[in-house]
């Protein structure tokens, strides 16, 4: 492979199951490196990535989830989300000034957004969630820290199609670079501008 991902790209990568597709995605995301090559990112992107797999076993809330796609910010604002869950009002005080001093609070609304769009319950577990709604609730992990680059290997697996639909329009208006690696034309069409085999 030689390929330049450009700023604002929206990439369709397809090809036979078992060609590397996801094992290119995850050199991408950094999860592996090649055996080969150069690989040249540019200092301080963000890049998220969803796999093919949601977790099966997870007693986290979805707000919990969704909120750890922002890293440290996200686990302190998911802290907080459960101190007050749980009415611990010295912890959930004490949490407010350190968000307060740290101008947090519009990642807070950033994460409701999130779950809003996607139709996720903040307090429901996502253990007891089917294959689709999994699916939804790592999509908006990825999706919530409004990467440079975001990497979706089979993003409509498991989804029915309004979930389907509900990503097609969150991906239509996102502004960052994507790569999508997809079976699923009629999806990646609308989406995507170019198109690696």
């Amino acid at each position: 492979i030689n390929a330049t991902i450009l700023k604002g790209d929206k990439i369709g990568l397809i090809g036979r199951n078992g060609e590397g597709k996801s094992s290119f995605l995850k050199v991408l995301a950094g999860l592996i490196h090649a055996d080969d090559g150069n690989l040249k990112v540019k200092n301080n992107t963000r890049i998220s990535y969803l796999e093919q797999q949601p977790p099966e076993d997870n007693d986290y809330s979805l707000f919990n989830i969704v909120a750890r796609g922002l890293g440290e910010t996200g686990k302190l604002l998911a802290d907080y989300h459960n101190s007050l869950q749980v009415g611990n009002i010295e912890k959930s005080d004490q949490m407010q000034n350190e968000i307060e001093s740290k101008d947090l609070w519009h990642y807070l609304y950033q994460i409701e957004t999130i779950l809003n769009r996607f139709k996720l319950e903040p307090t429901a577990k996502l253990s007891t969630l089917s294959g689709g709604w999994k699916r939804r609730v790592m999509l908006a992990k990825a999706i919530v820290q409004e990467p440079e680059l975001l990497l979706l290997d089979e993003p409509t697996n498991h989804l029915d199609m309004q979930s389907q639909n509900v990503l097609q329009e969150a991906l239509l208006a996102y502004q960052g670079t994507i790569v999508i690696v997809s079976h699923n034309r009629d999806f990646l069409d609308p989406i995507t501008d170019k198109v690696i085999e």
